[in-house]
């Protein structure tokens, strides 16, 4: 028997509470979390969030397991120009970044929206492979295909 993971619900579930949601649950809710502080608040934002940061090793784990490499090495990248800058990847490290001449002096910053966004379609996809050996079918809430 099937069981249908709907995005839109999960993400409601995890914006309450991301600790009651299954692995599999959370990663997808992590995903969207990501992609929504990315088109609400800039790239920035879900690093910022004292909520969403506490997931980011759970969200790179997520993604090796599902292989989604093109996706992991955006966060990398961002990791490797956070630290290059002197700045930690906490929520404290990125707001001192952001807030430093440092980041002012980048012309202009590098944008990671869009090399996540890229990978977006494919990320999705990974996703589904990963959830149909379990029977899971995932119904993306942006989506009216199953």
């Amino acid at each position: 028997m099937q069981t249908v993971f709907d995005t839109g619900e999960i993400y409601n579930r995890g914006l309450t509470d991301p600790t009651a949601l299954s692995p599999d649950e959370r990663l997808i809710y992590l995903i969207q979390e990501i992609e929504c502080y990315s088109a609400m608040e800039g790239w920035d934002g879900f690093f910022r969030s004292p909520v969403a940061m506490p997931y980011y090793n759970e969200l790179k784990d997520g993604l090796r397991m599902i292989q989604a490499n093109a996706s992991l090495e955006v966060l990398i990248a961002y990791e490797q120009e956070i630290i290059g800058l002197g700045f930690t990847v906490t929520n404290d490290g990125i707001d001192d970044m952001l807030a430093s001449d440092v980041f002012d002096a980048l012309d202009p910053p590098h944008n990671y929206t869009d090399d996540w966004s890229k990978y977006s379609d494919e990320l999705w996809e990974l996703l589904r492979e990963h959830l149909a050996p379990k029977e899971i079918v995932l119904r993306l809430h942006f989506s009216e295909n199953p």
